[in-house]
């Protein structure tokens, strides 16, 4: 029913930590009924990720190995290729589940066969502390139509361990193959979810957090070029003739997240992010929506205070 992807690279003690919540669920609650694969591509890793997958034996763990890092990217679509169930839960390995959230999530995709299934998640230093203080057993499931699912998730729709796909549908549509320029980006796996948010079937959220990520610094992009200029255009190509849900996410991206990302890298905030902004392509990208002028280009120039200013006056209209 479920195959959960897991790309990895040379985080073997995240891993250690993520393999345990998953196999510790399969061998106490889902034992003997064949609902779950999953499968891990390690992808070049250095350290003891390969010596760490080859001592776990399970029916249900597949462990691939390559020699040599073949990027990120290649490492995912290859990985996505080997899914043969009909839903797919592409989960990073720095990204922990809540104890005892598989088994709700098998029950209720056997009953209600979604599109998607969005999973919130909640930022944390420490993928192990007990940010999540939910009960599995009090999780609740809500239905919405395509505009309120994109109003709910917003630029989280990037966060690729918050969606449960339905594969065979999203194969049955056809149209990954027509959309190789959009795969070259840093955002190519949202060719997965807009096809099935746009097309008919039920899109379903969790109402609470029951994802443990910890933004790890291990990017291998310029952050800020990605979501500034990237990330816009592959909005405007996969929402082209769907101008409100357009709307909406760029409105949620600029308003509400690029102008406190801009700041940290301006004002040295997260250590993680590069040190340079790239106002040319980034005013180039988004010229044309009259809320960059106001809440990020500005940035550029006015003191502290005022950027301080624009954030709080952009999360208000959230």
């Amino acid at each position: 029913m479920l195959t959960i992807y897991i790309p990895t690279f040379n985080r073997v003690e995240q891993l250690r930590h993520v393999l345990s919540r998953l196999i510790d669920e399969v061998d106490t609650k889902l034992s003997g009924h064949d609902l779950v694969k999953i499968k891990v591509f390690n992808n070049g890793s250095t350290d003891e990720t390969e010596i760490f997958l080859n001592s776990i034996s399970r029916p249900y763990l597949f462990a691939h190995h390559r020699r040599n890092n073949i990027g990120a990217r290649a490492n995912l679509y290859d990985g996505i290729n080997h899914c043969d169930t009909e839903f797919l839960w592409i989960l990073g390995d720095d990204d922990l589940p809540m104890s005892g959230l598989l088994s709700e999530l098998i029950q209720f995709l056997k009953d209600k066969k979604p599109n998607i299934l969005y999973l919130p998640a909640i930022w944390s230093s420490n993928m192990l502390s007990n940010s999540l203080n939910k009960k599995s057993t009090d999780l609740k499931f809500r239905e919405f139509d395509s505009r309120n699912f994109i109003k709910l998730t917003g630029i989280k729709i990037t966060f690729i361990s918050s969606f449960i796909i339905n594969f065979q549908k999203f194969k049955s549509l056809n149209c990954f193959k027509n959309q190789v320029e959009l795969r070259n980006t840093d955002f190519g796996h949202l060719c997965f979810y807009a096809p099935l948010i746009l097309s008919d079937g039920s899109l379903f959220a969790v109402d609470d957090a029951v994802i443990s990520a910890t933004g790890n610094s291990n990017f291998q992009y310029s952050l800020v070029r990605s979501f500034s200029v990237d990330l816009p255009f592959v909005i405007k190509k996969l929402f082209l003739h769907h101008q409100l849900l357009h709307k909406i996410l760029i409105r949620n991206l600029i308003i509400s997240y690029l102008p406190s990302m801009i700041y940290s890298v301006k004002y040295h905030k997260v250590k993680s992010l590069e040190a340079d902004i790239p106002w040319p392509e980034i005013q180039e990208s988004l010229k044309g929506y009259f809320s960059f002028w106001f809440f990020v280009f500005p940035i550029k120039y006015v003191p502290k205070v005022l950027c301080l200013f624009l954030i709080v006056l952009g999360r208000s209209f959230r």
